[in-house]
């Protein structure tokens, strides 16, 4: 499948009280991601790999497993094509035996603003204790207003700044 991924990015000072937006449980959801990247020498540009775990919020039960392979070519600022395919967990672990260029797992909450119709998604990376909030946009310049517990924790936005890309904070090493 393929589709236009539009995003804006920015840097959390601390993970915003998410459960305070919405008493309704189906406004928010929280996964578990682990992905790698490989080189394909065929089309000389890094594939990602993604398990994602989905977690019950309130009971950190897990609800479902998936595993995906991701293409992802930059049209412009914020403006990604991705084309991703379902694979088996086979797949996914055969592929783990490639050469990594690159390694990250986070947590992922995502809030449903269904006022705005629009997802913020706020991943924490571990072990970096970094906090980045994503946007899906249905349009680079779309007009949006952060819910409040968000906007008091920003400290700057990073869309399009390669440093703070999932692929390049993966391959940074922290001892």
């Amino acid at each position: 499948m393929k589709q236009l991924e539009i995003e804006r990015k920015f840097i959390l000072f601390s993970t915003p009280i998410l459960y305070a937006l919405t008493s309704e449980q189906d406004n928010i959801e929280r996964l578990r991601i682990h992905q790698f990247y490989i080189l394909d020498d065929e089309l000389s540009i890094p594939v990602r790999y993604r398990q994602t775990t989905r977690l019950d919020f309130y009971e950190n039960e897990t609800l479902s497993i998936k595993f995906e392979k991701f293409i992802k070519k930059n049209i412009s600022h914020g403006i990604n094509e991705e084309e991703f395919w379902e694979i088996s967990k086979d797949d996914f672990l055969e592929a783990k035996k490639e050469n990594i260029i690159s390694e990250l797992a986070k947590s992922r909450d995502v809030y449903h603003d269904k006022e705005q119709n629009l997802k913020f998604e706020l991943d924490n990376f571990y072990p970096k204790t970094l906090l980045i909030l994503e946007v899906e946009l249905p349009d680079i310049n779309h007009k949006f207003t952060f819910p409040e517990v968000i906007e008091n924790q920003i400290i700057h936005e990073v869309t399009g700044i390669s440093a703070f890309s999932n692929m390049n904070l993966g391959s940074l090493k922290y001892h």
